[in-house]
C-alpha cells in the first residue's frame, strides 16, 4: 500500500497540486462507481480474492481515494485509486469501505492521479501502459498546451521514468493490430516480441504473432524467427504490396534501431557487468554471437545505402 502514497506523491509533484487536508470516512461500497477513464483495465480475480482475505483478516489499511459527485441518484463518490480493493468488496460482498475524500481539478487531473498510482505500482499491462501514455501526453498538449516534448517529458516524471526510448517503445505497441494488442493483453506475447511485431504491416505482425504461440516459441527464439523475416517478401502468401510498404517498414525498423540502441547505451557505466557476471558463460557467448552478427547486418545495410546516396548524387 506504500507504493499507493507514492503514487500519489509522485503525481502532486508533477502537477504541482497542493493538497488540502482530505477527509477519510467508512461509505457503502455501493454508494461508489468506477471511475471510466481508470488506466488499468484488467484485474485478476485471484488477486482480487487475496486482497479481501487480506481486508477481512486485518483490516483495510490504506484508504481509497474518492471524488464527490452529484447529479447521480445512485452514487455519491467516484473513485480515483483503489479500484481492486473496490472490486475485491464488490465480489467477496463486503458492504463497507474506508475513504479518502479529495478534490480534483479536472477529469484528466483525476486519470493522471490514477495513472500516477497504477504506475507506482506496477500493475498495468503494457499495453494498458501505451494507451494511458498516450491520453497523458495528448491531455497535457490539449490541458496545459504543451508541444510534444514537453509532454513527454512530464508524463515522464509522472510514471518515474528516464528513458525517451520506455515512451516510445511503449507507443509502438498502438501500431500493432487489435487481434496482437489482445494477444499482448493475455500475456500470450511479451511486451519486447510487441514491439519487434509493431514494424510490420498488419498481415504480417498477425502472422508471426500465431506463429509464435502456436509453436510455443521462448521470447529468444520469437524474436529471432521475427528477425529472420525481417526483409522477407511476403510474395509467397499471395499478399501484394507497393515499395511505400517496404518504404514503411524500412523507416519503423531505423526508427527502433535508434530507440533501441538508445535504450541500451543509456544505462550507467558498469551495469551490463553487473547484469552478466554471475550469468552462465554460455548466455555470454550467444550475445556476443548476437551483437557481432548485428553488426555484420548493420555494416551490409550501411555499404548498401551509400551505394544508394553516390548514384542519387550522380543522377542530380
Amino acid at each position: 500500500m506504500k507504493d499507493t502514497i507514492a503514487g500519489e506523491v509522485v503525481a502532486q509533484k508533477a502537477l504541482k497540486i497542493v493538497q488540502e487536508p482530505a477527509i477519510e470516512l467508512v461509505v457503502q461500497v455501493a454508494r461508489i462507481r468506477p471511475f471510466k477513464g481508470q488506466p488499468r483495465k484488467d484485474f485478476d480475480e485471484v488477486e482480487l480474492k487475496e486482497i479481501a482475505n487480506s481486508m477481512l483478516a486485518g483490516g483495510q489499511q490504506v484508504p481509497v481515494n474518492v471524488r464527490r459527485i452529484e447529479g447521480d441518484p445512485d452514487h455519491d463518490y467516484e473513485l480515483i485509486d483503489g479500484e481492486s480493493r473496490y472490486w475485491a468488496c464488490i465480489n467477496e460482498g463486503i458492504p463497507t469501505i474506508l475513504v479518502r475524500i479529495k478534490e480534483v481539478k479536472s477529469d484528466f487531473d483525476q486519470f493522471i492521479q490514477s495513472l500516477a498510482s497504477n504506475m507506482c505500482r506496477r500493475s498495468l499491462k503494457s499495453i494498458e501502459t501505451a494507451f494511458a501514455i498516450k491520453e497523458a501526453i495528448e491531455g497535457f498538449m490539449r490541458e496545459e498546451k504543451m508541444d510534444q516534448k514537453e509532454a513527454i517529458q512530464k508524463v515522464k516524471a509522472i510514471c518515474g521514468i528516464t528513458s525517451d526510448a520506455w515512451v516510445t517503445q511503449h507507443l509502438q505497441l498502438l501500431d500493432l493490430e487489435p487481434e496482437v494488442q489482445e494477444l499482448l493483453r493475455k500475456k500470450l506475447i511479451s511486451f519486447q516480441i510487441g514491439v519487434a511485431l509493431s514494424s510490420y504491416l498488419p498481415e504480417s505482425q498477425i502472422q508471426y504473432a500465431r506463429y509464435v504461440i502456436e509453436n510455443n516459441l521462448s521470447k529468444s527464439k520469437a524474436l529471432s524467427y521475427i528477425r529472420a523475416n525481417r526483409l522477407k517478401n511476403l510474395s509467397s502468401s499471395g499478399i501484394k504490396r507497393d515499395p511505400y510498404d517496404d518504404y514503411r517498414i524500412a523507416k519503423r525498423f531505423f526508427k527502433n534501431l535508434s530507440n533501441n540502441s538508445d535504450m541500451m547505451l543509456s544505462l550507467p557505466i558498469g551495469s551490463f557487468k553487473k547484469i552478466y557476471m554471475k550469468r552462465p558463460p554460455e548466455e555470454i557467448e550467444k550475445v556476443i554471437e548476437a551483437i557481432r552478427e548485428e553488426i555484420i547486418a548493420l555494416a551490409q545495410l550501411r555499404v548498401e545505402f551509400k551505394d544508394i546516396l553516390k548514384a542519387r548524387t550522380q543522377s542530380k
